[in-house]
């Protein structure tokens, strides 16, 4: 199923909408070109989960763990790693618990480290906006 949304509010209620049904255990990979909105979808995301501190890309510093009432969201940006055993290095295993809902970017690369029930959103530019993809129970949250 795919959805297209107009403008960078839209993709944040998108992502709260798909926070508010997120469990202890899931990963998600995200997928999309450099500035599609992947961190932009994971803010809204945060927000569905209750997280109310400010959401940043983890470009630089690679993992983000931020707090909500229930669950620890874990944001992972791979897009400077070269192999998997740099995401081993620098912990990324150790956050793949069921306290933990674990959002990748650029994950698609790395596809042995996921755990098998991994579901992957995939933001394209399109003309009229960025047309989000969704696997499994995800396609749910886009209707």
């Amino acid at each position: 199923m795919e959805l297209v949304v107009t403008s960078d509010l839209e993709l944040r209620a998108l992502g709260r909408q798909i926070g508010l049904h997120l469990a202890g255990g899931m990963v998600i990979i995200l997928r999309g070109e450099l500035g599609a909105g992947k961190t932009t979808l994971v803010q809204g995301m945060a927000e569905g989960l209750g997280i109310t501190e400010r959401v940043t890309s983890p470009s630089f510093s690679l993992i983000h763990s931020y707090h909500g009432r229930l669950l620890t969201l874990v944001h992972c940006d791979f897009y400077r790693l070269r192999s998997p055993e740099e995401a081993v290095q620098i912990g990324f295993l150790e956050h793949l618990t069921p306290e933990n809902v674990v959002l990748v970017e650029w994950g698609e690369a790395f596809r042995e480290l996921m755990p098998s029930g991994a579901k992957t959103i995939t933001i394209e530019y399109d003309p009229k906006g960025r047309k989000i993809q969704a696997e499994g129970w995800v396609q749910a949250c886009l209707s």
